[in-house]
This record gives structure tokens, C-alpha cells and sequence, in this order.
């Protein structure tokens, strides 16, 4: 039993189970136009000189008509300067960056030694939380919490370091 098709590209009828094109110029073609998307281009409008440019579908993205309107839009952008203020000292800075925070590495460190995570200090360490030498390799560690009883005796009777206590 013979099929009749249609040619995909051209429209030609053409005899065979499996034929999707009538030559392989054809298949070329229709391949071509598939990919590239030659047969239905969109119109899209340039944001910067709004001149009317076409695109294929696997574009839509694009906003600009030439890699000079690109520029021209992205040195007008860094050249934008926004008005922000201080976190620490509250001064207002005229600035091209929108990540800017701070006006200098000064409040940039009291900000962030006011507002860190409430770090223990080191006389609060030694106090509540002594050196141990493990008993194993002699090395000499800090738990993170206080092995001492109220009595001060260690809870435990072997004091191992966590590299050993993983063995």
C-alpha cells in the first residue's frame, strides 16, 4: 500500500511511509527556516533610538537594535549617580553603585562590629571554656561547651580531641 504525503517545505505530494520532504534540498530548507526562524520574524522596538528591528522567536530577549544602542544604554546607566545614605554615620553619598553601603572602611567596620552575631570574648572563653590536651596525641583543643562540674572536675575521665574522638 502506497501513502501520498505532502512535502513539508515545498507542499510537493510526495509516495513513501516515512518521506517527509520531497528532496533533500528541501529538508535544507525547511531545517534552515525551522532553526532560524526566517519565515516569522517579530518586530521589536529599540529602547534607546526607537527604531523598529526585526527578531526570530529564540530572541525575544534582545532590547536593542545594534551593539551601539547597547552601549550607549549601558554607559548611561553607570554613569547614574544615586543618592544614599550611611548605615553607620548616617552621611549622604552621591554614588554610581547601588550596592554601596557605608561612605568609608571606617563605618563599614564600627557597623559591622556593633551588628555582628554576639561573639563571646576571648577573657569569657578562658574563663568558662579552658584549654584540654587530648590524652591520645597531646594536641590541645576548646570544646564548645563547659566539661567542668560545679565542683570543678572534668565530667569526663578521658579528654580526647575531636580528630581522635572520630577514630
Amino acid at each position: 500500500m502506497v501513502t501520498l504525503n505532502k512535502c513539508l517545505c515545498c507542499g510537493k505530494k510526495i509516495k513513501g511511509r516515512k518521506k517527509k520532504y520531497c528532496s533533500a534540498k528541501c529538508r535544507d530548507r525547511y531545517n534552515y527556516v525551522k532553526y532560524h526562524d526566517v519565515r516569522w520574524p517579530k518586530r521589536k522596538k529599540c529602547i534607546v533610538c526607537h527604531k523598529e528591528f526585526l527578531v526570530g522567536t529564540h530572541m525575544t530577549h534582545k532590547k536593542y537594535c545594534s551593539r551601539r544602542c547597547e552601549n550607549i544604554n549601558y554607559r548611561n546607566l553607570i554613569s547614574t549617580k544615586h543618592k544614599i545614605f550611611c548605615l553607620h554615620c548616617k552621611k549622604e553619598i552621591i554614588t554610581a553603585s547601588t550596592r554601596r553601603r557605608y561612605c568609608c572602611k571606617e563605618c563599614r567596620a564600627k557597623y559591622s562590629s556593633l551588628n555582628r552575631s554576639h561573639r563571646p570574648s576571648e577573657a569569657y572563653l578562658k574563663k568558662n571554656f579552658p584549654y584540654f590536651t587530648c590524652q591520645n596525641c597531646g594536641h590541645r583543643f576548646r570544646l564548645n561547651f563547659n566539661p567542668m562540674s560545679e565542683e570543678g572536675k572534668p565530667i569526663f575521665r578521658y579528654m580526647k580531641c575531636p580528630k581522635c574522638a572520630k577514630r
